[in-house]
């Protein structure tokens, strides 16, 4: 069997093959998959394991389904244990799935991602969206119950998360976080002990210290992830983290401006 890296290049280069011209191939599985064609050529080349995001992005663009319930009948087994474990899919008790349609929705709207992460967090109610965006959060809770991605409780006011989700790709998690940044991240109470914590840093590092920062900040989101998803950390405190480590400059941009 093939690894991940191996299977994702293969099925690509097959998709390639299809065109009868490569460059022409390329732009158009960069434009219909969502991924820069710098991100192709290193799948192609094996360079980089694909996470669960970008295999999804490629085979949905592969088998054309906007389903990920479905995509996960179509792709190797390899890649659907893959996007299983990050998806939750095994749960039989759910009955959700998630679409790329959604997504986009998410991503250019900022009112309906906020009302999207505040109904993931808990119960929402109708009064409380009323008060905080006016008639069109209204006409947006009224959008995602016809779309099924809000659902009445046995409170017809109030409202959680219904069958019809969103897997957040990079550009939807970074356009998310931002929104969430900006409504919520409140400067005064870093004031105040325990109510919050963000901060900031910049530096000069070498490859392996950057890399050691990626690590970190990948074990502190997965602790978090962990400790939220206990039986005994449910409550009722509507919290969001969101952690980035990005390069400002790398040593090649450097070089080309001295």
């Amino acid at each position: 069997m093939l690894n991940i890296k191996e299977q994702l290049a293969s099925d690509l280069e097959k998709k390639l093959g299809s065109f009868h011209n490569r460059k022409v191939g390329m732009r158009k599985v960069s434009y219909e998959s969502g991924l820069h064609i710098k991100t192709l050529n290193r799948i192609l080349n094996k360079e980089n394991s694909p996470n669960h995001q970008t295999l999804i992005k490629v085979y949905r663009y592969l088998f054309n389904t906007n389903s990920e319930k479905e995509l996960l009948k179509l792709v190797p087994d390899q890649v659907r244990v893959v996007i299983e474990k990050k998806l939750n899919f095994n749960t039989p008790s759910l009955k959700v799935d998630y679409f790329v349609d959604i997504e986009e929705e998410i991503y250019k709207d900022r009112v309906y991602s906020i009302i999207y992460c505040l109904a993931g967090a808990g119960k929402i109610e109708r009064s409380y969206i009323g008060f905080k965006f006016g008639k069109y959060g209204l006409d947006v809770i009224d959008k995602m119950i016809q779309q099924d991605v809000l659902k009445t409780t046995t409170d017809v006011n109030v409202y959680i998360l219904g069958n019809k989700r969103a897997s957040f790709g990079p550009d939807t998690i970074k356009k998310v976080g931002l929104d969430l940044l900006q409504f919520f991240l409140s400067p005064e109470k870093s004031l105040e002990l325990d109510q919050n914590f963000f901060g900031l840093y910049a530096e000069g590092l070498s490859e392996s210290c950057y890399q050691k920062w990626i690590e970190i900040d990948q074990k502190a989101y997965d602790e978090k992830v962990a400790l939220a998803s206990r039986e005994d950390s449910s409550g009722e405190i509507r919290a969001f983290t969101f952690n980035a480590t990005d390069i400002m400059m790398g040593a090649y941009e450097k070089n080309t401006f001295h």
